[in-house]
């Protein structure tokens, strides 16, 4: 015989069920999220670590220069060859902030698509990164195309908006050069102080090079569209 809907302990064995799942769904919730804050503790401070050692690396001046130093014009392509030349030396850094990156996507907030809080850790994450390391970033993935092993990373950047405070506007940007000189290259700051056209060929192709959404909310970026209409 079929048990009757209506019945009073019918409906509370059946809200006694739903409350039960319902906490078994809250605490799975609960200790996926433990488990990614645990990784991505890790990962931070791993990525924290290789930054530091990057910028502090005796050969750190030498090799920017060596990704700057063209005899032409500033070309985005170039630049990009360049530095993969010296995968060795940036490789390893670049390949932590990828892995943290993709681990933020893949794992952060509590569904699938929580956006707000997988773009919590990530500005987190790029809180961490200063205006060199960023340009340097958008060199590293300018030249990713769909199908290659950097088109993943571009991605990346373009949806959590990682070029977000990248310096576009040349008066700040030189204005950032000459009050923040002690804290970058030698190299860096020499070929900025040097070459008016550094600046704005360079920007003027990263722009071009990704999608609007790596800019997020740029200040800039009004401008920035408006001169390349």
């Amino acid at each position: 015989m079929a048990s009757d809907i209506t019945d009073p302990s019918n409906i509370i064995n059946f809200f006694v069920a739903f409350g039960t799942c319902s906490a078994v769904a809250v605490a799975l919730l609960a200790k996926g999220q433990s488990s990614f804050e645990n990784t991505f503790n890790i990962l931070l401070a791993q990525h924290n670590d290789t930054l530091r050692k990057l910028k502090e690396h005796k050969e750190y001046n030498k090799k920017i220069n060596e990704i700057f130093s063209l005899k032409e014009n500033y070309n985005l392509k170039e630049l990009n060859k360049n530095m993969h030349n010296l995968d060795d030396f940036y490789g390893s850094y670049f390949r932590i902030l990828y892995h943290i990156l993709k681990h933020i996507d893949r794992n952060a907030g509590y569904h699938r698509f929580d956006h707000k809080n997988k773009k919590r850790y990530s500005s987190l994450i790029r809180s961490f990164l200063d205006n060199e390391t960023t340009l340097l970033l958008a060199i590293n993935c300018a030249h990713a195309k769909p199908g290659d092993q950097y088109y993943n990373y571009k991605c990346l950047i373009e949806r959590y908006a990682f070029l977000e405070h990248l310096i576009l506007d040349p008066e700040k940007f030189y204005d950032y050069i000459r009050y923040n000189s002690s804290d970058l290259t030698h190299a860096f700051t020499l070929i900025c102080q040097t070459d008016n056209m550094f600046h704005k060929t360079l920007t003027s192709e990263i722009f071009k090079t990704y999608h609007l959404t790596a800019f997020g909310k740029h200040e800039f970026l009004k401008k920035i569209t408006q001169d390349n209409m």
